[in-house]
């Protein structure tokens, strides 16, 4: 588990004991494992050792053309190491191929190769023996005198492996312990920045509280969905979740582009403020600009959710601009949420509001500028504050 190295040994044993058993399917299929972990470290003997072998497959299968392919890799790759025997046996593999083919002045180059190599091993073996037994004498004399102070320093070895061994364990562990660590802590800023302002997340990482802030302008904007309860009814609970999660995602695409902070969802409610943080825009024109792309969306899709689920959503908007108070409260399930009578209003225009319709205050309409077309719809009462003119905004 987790060990490519270990598991590629696991797979060239079983593919050389499958290629021996003439099981040429399975072993090649192991081979390829093999071959695409060793590319992946470039560990040059140990490709030259997989191509040859995948060679040996394609070679008894009588599929000369792919053995030869990769007997010229075994070859290129051998020919950078100073492994004789590994040159040697590919050699012999290449030779046997070209005679397979009828080349067979390819063949003999590579069986002098093979030849010439297989003798110089052999003459090396016989130096080092002969070597070996004229220091052997010497040898056994200087074992005696020096066979305890060997023995003290084997000691002395063991134990410097060993201690080095528990450091570089311990370093190993401590590296992988720190960044998981740091994976986590990433993970779960992610996550904190995905349901909380930045700069409540940075205050609750540094103080372990979120400092209440009050806003002297924002723009507060209400979303449902018309008939809501009605519908439901009618829908099973994950199909309703899963139109829901589709408006709602791309909800969320419109108002992150025009600077505005998600507050919550509440069943089939949107709510969201524009001015909580600096934007290039004035944050009347940043709500009613993505009111009109939210509005755009839903129509552009309407004929789409019909065919795909039968049914489609019918949203109707309310906006209204003022002071509001922000925060997070409680100890459990962070929430980032505002308060105030803007938030009020808000929610009653968007409940005065219709299907397709965005309904504004005149403080947001006193905002725009001028640079949209509206239509009054005459007063409602609210609470505290007395008579409240609403308006449809038509276009920019």
């Amino acid at each position: 588990e987790n060990d490519s190295d270990r598991l590629s040994q696991i797979f060239f044993g079983l593919g050389r004991i499958l290629l021996i058993e003439k099981k040429h399917v399975e072993a090649l299929k192991l081979f390829k494992e093999v071959e695409s972990n060793m590319v992946y470290t470039h560990e040059k003997v140990g490709l030259a050792v997989c191509y040859e072998n995948i060679a040996q497959v394609f070679y008894q299968m009588g599929r000369y053309d792919s053995a030869l392919i990769y007997g010229r890799k075994a070859n290129f790759f051998v020919n950078s190491t100073r492994f004789g025997v590994n040159k040697m046996e590919i050699n012999l593999l290449l030779s046997n191929v070209f005679k397979a083919i009828n080349n067979n002045d390819s063949s003999i180059h590579y069986l002098r190769k093979h030849l010439i190599l297989k003798d110089s091993i052999i003459q090396q073996d016989i130096t080092t023996q002969i070597t070996l037994a004229n220091s052997n004498y010497e040898f056994e004399k200087m074992e005696n005198k020096f066979s305890q102070e060997l023995l003290t320093s084997q000691r002395r070895k063991n134990v410097f492996i060993l201690l080095t061994s528990i450091l570089f364990a311990i370093s190993i562990i401590v590296f992988v312990f720190f960044r998981s660590i740091k994976k986590a802590r990433k993970k779960s800023e992610e996550l904190l920045l995905n349901i909380l302002p930045k700069h409540t997340t940075e205050e609750l990482k540094n103080y372990g509280k979120a400092i209440p802030r009050h806003h002297e302008s924002v723009s507060i904007m209400f979303c449902d969905v018309q008939n809501f309860t009605i519908i439901s009814e009618k829908l099973s609970p994950d199909f309703l979740v899963n139109m829901l999660d589709f408006y709602f995602s791309k909800f969320d695409d419109i108002i992150t582009d025009h600077g505005i902070e998600k507050i919550k969802t509440i069943g089939d409610a949107y709510m969201c403020a524009a001015g909580l943080t600096p934007n290039g825009e004035n944050h009347a024109k940043s709500a009613v600009n993505a009111a009109i792309e939210m509005m755009a969306f839903v129509k552009d899709i309407e004929n789409f959710m019909m065919e795909k689920y039968g049914n489609a959503f019918h949203f109707r908007i309310g906006i209204h601009s003022g002071e509001v108070v922000s925060g997070v409260v409680g100890k459990k399930k962070y929430a980032y949420d505002i308060w105030g009578d803007t938030v009020n209003l808000a929610a009653r225009m968007e409940q005065n509001s219709m299907p397709g319709e965005i309904n504004i205050t005149k403080t947001t309409l006193d905002m725009l500028n001028d640079e949209y077309r509206t239509t009054s719809r005459g007063n409602i009462s609210a609470k505290n504050k007395g008579e409240v003119a609403m308006y449809f905004v038509n276009a920019k």
